[in-house]
């Protein structure tokens, strides 16, 4: 006769385990996100695997623990970055940022119609600026420049700080009598801005800019950005606080 307790080893059911074909699925998932680029590339990839469409609640389970370790570790990794590319006053993309944007702008476009312009932006006696009303009154102007480009960013605009009180705009898919447009509104209204973000009271100041569009004004990044400055400085002889073009010979 069967020992008592053997009944219940026999009418217990067997360990659920995950099948060869689940086991593949979850691979391909993590080979998948381990290619996406950005944390949003990757929820969208997770989002278009519907749960309810896992199966079991095991094989469920097991895509937790197969994705959630990935995308927290894109999640640093785009943190990481953030601090590399970012100016921390005013928040915006740095010259490392904005040299590597701008080669990758220009070569997307090579061989297309597309135009390309950049802008250099420079504050107008900024160094006088800040002998009569303070480095943190400077500091809070360069915050308010940052807040008033990144209105253009809504127009595929990608604003960077160069240095100092120079600024970079890179314009992708606008010719440089387009540019100046925007960069108008941009002008006047730094001329009469006299708030800060935060609503406090601020001085204002004029800007300088210069033009350069691609590929009339130059073919790579340097010749553009040279260009550009070029460009800026001619406003500034010319009596700041104004837009000028660059010219080729």
């Amino acid at each position: 006769m069967p020992r008592p307790g053997n009944q219940d080893e026999l009418a217990r059911e067997p360990e659920a385990r995950l099948t060869p074909q689940d086991l593949f699925f979850l691979w391909q998932i993590a080979k998948d996100l381990q290619k996406c680029d950005s944390v949003l590339q990757a929820e969208t990839l997770i989002a278009e695997t519907n749960s309810s469409s896992l199966g079991s609640p095991l094989v469920q389970q097991a895509f937790l623990e197969t994705t959630e370790p990935i995308l927290k570790n894109l999640k640093e990794r785009e943190e990481l970055k953030d601090v590399v590319t970012r100016d921390p006053l005013t928040e915006l993309h740095n010259r490392r940022f904005m040299e590597t944007e701008l080669c990758r702008q220009i070569d997307a476009i090579q061989g297309h119609k597309t135009p390309l312009s950049l802008a250099m932006i420079d504050l107008d006696r900024f160094r006088v600026y800040n002998r009569r009303h303070g480095h943190i009154s400077g500091d809070r102007m360069l915050q308010t420049i940052a807040t008033l480009l990144q209105k253009l960013s809504s127009n595929n605009c990608i604003p960077c700080r160069y240095g100092g009180e120079e600024f970079v705009l890179i314009m992708p898919g606008m010719t440089s009598m387009q540019a100046r447009t925007q960069l108008e509104f941009f002008r006047k209204h730094l001329a009469a801005c006299t708030t800060h973000p935060d609503g406090q009271p601020i001085y204002p100041i004029t800007a300088s800019i210069g033009i350069a569009e691609f590929p009339n004004c130059g073919l790579t990044e340097t010749t553009l950005l040279n260009a550009a400055d070029r460009a800026m400085y001619h406003a500034k002889r010319a009596g700041r606080d104004q837009i000028c073009l660059f010219t080729p010979n």
